[in-house]
């Protein structure tokens, strides 16, 4: 190998083998040479059947060798006797193994290419549009965008809405307020399906990216620098290295329905966001839920409750008899983290309910005005009767 020293001259980095033959030469006394290189074993890393005294290197990157029970495996790796991914006996993972995929046929560890059982996918896995349904097989992916869904892997798209609960376009596709979560319309017209994310996995190879306090993410394009034209907005570098696509000079089509989450009032079909604004320095961002006007419980939905909002700031879509969700059985919110709490306020019927309130309750804070507080009074930051 050739690299670069401290003075920037290139030299070659010997090898072991041509490093024992330099000392075995070097100066006047009698030859000597270097301790031999171990080979590897069962269970050590190896990348071709060179590398192992066997001539077998597994596919997942580890020696093995021919073995007629578990005892020609040693114990330092934890292999055991069973059959690889040839059909034919030899040292292998423990069964079961996801990592590894190698499942227990009869009790013997078997390679996922030669178990041939289908209902093994938890393990194995399934071909492409095919998905497991445990305890059954693989079976047909379906989930085009409108199907039912629980996870992203049940859809073609890769995108369940966590949301609606069905299948969206791909992450990065065009779409509509009728197929994404999310929907960033260009300037020009064209548009790009994101969504709310944790992680860069979430968004099919684009970047998670957002405010850390308060917290939201959603899913941008990945570009190549200042100049990218392809981007709904501007290219911009981040703190750790990367380009991603900001949203200046984008909108967003509005999909919430009564009841779901939102962050501003352009995020709900009815253009209500009931809750309060949280604000870390310089950055706010809202917390709340979509809501509409309501006369009786059933024009909330199942889940929802129609209470009494006074409208202490004047009448507007978000007070009077409008929707929120209830409480669950066990007296909490979905999500039970801050800042949704149980509160209890007046229903239609003249009993008080408790729902799910994002606003703040008397004595807490910081609030900035009196709509983020369930009193509808803001006093020194703080939420008063």
């Amino acid at each position: 190998m050739v690299r670069l020293d401290s003075r920037g001259v290139w030299v070659r980095r010997l090898s072991v083998a041509t490093l024992v033959a330099v000392v075995a030469c070097a100066g006047d006394g009698p030859a000597t040479s270097l301790p031999p290189v171990p080979r590897a074993g069962v269970g050590d890393p190896c990348f071709a059947d060179a590398d192992c005294p066997s001539e077998m290197c597994l596919s997942i990157g580890y020696c093995s060798a021919p073995c007629a029970d578990d005892r020609d495996c040693g114990t330092s790796h934890g292999y055991v006797c069973g059959v690889g991914t040839g059909g034919v006996h030899q040292c292998v993972p423990q069964c079961p193994s996801t990592l590894y995929h190698y499942v227990c046929v009869g009790g013997v560890s078997t390679a996922c290419a030669v178990a041939g059982s289908p209902s093994d996918c938890e393990t194995c896995g399934c071909g492409p549009s095919r998905r497991c349904d445990p305890g059954v097989g693989c079976v047909s992916l379906g989930g085009y965008p409108g199907e039912a869904c629980l996870t992203d892997s049940e859809c073609r798209s890769s995108n369940c809405s966590r949301l609606a609960g069905v299948c969206r376009v791909a992450i990065g596709d065009s779409c509509s307020a009728h197929d994404c979560d999310l929907c960033v319309v260009r300037t020009s017209g064209s548009s790009y399906c994101s969504s709310e994310c944790r992680t860069d996995a979430d968004c099919d190879g684009d970047v998670c990216f957002g405010s850390f306090g308060p917290e939201y993410f959603t899913c941008r394009p990945r570009c190549s620098g200042a100049s990218d034209p392809s981007c709904p907005g501007s290219c911009q570098l981040v703190g750790d290295m990367r380009f991603v696509c900001t949203c200046t000079g984008c909108t967003t089509l509005a999909l919430r329905g009564v009841g779901q989450e939102c962050n501003d009032d352009a995020m709900c079909a009815a253009s209500a966001c009931l809750g309060r604004v949280l604000c870390v320095g310089a950055e706010c961002q809202g917390f709340g839920y979509c809501t509409t006007s309501c006369t009786t419980d059933a024009a909330c939905g199942a889940e929802g409750r129609c209470v009494d909002v006074p409208c202490v700031e004047g009448p507007t879509i978000e007070c009077g008899h409008v929707c929120l969700p209830a409480c669950g059985a066990d007296g909490t919110c979905d999500p039970t983290y801050s800042p949704y709490h149980c509160a209890a306020l007046p229903d239609v019927d003249g009993s008080t309910v408790m729902v799910c309130d994002a606003r703040l309750a008397d004595g807490d804070g910081p609030c900035r005005t009196g709509r983020d507080c369930e009193s509808g009074n803001c006093v020194s930051a703080t939420c008063a009767p």
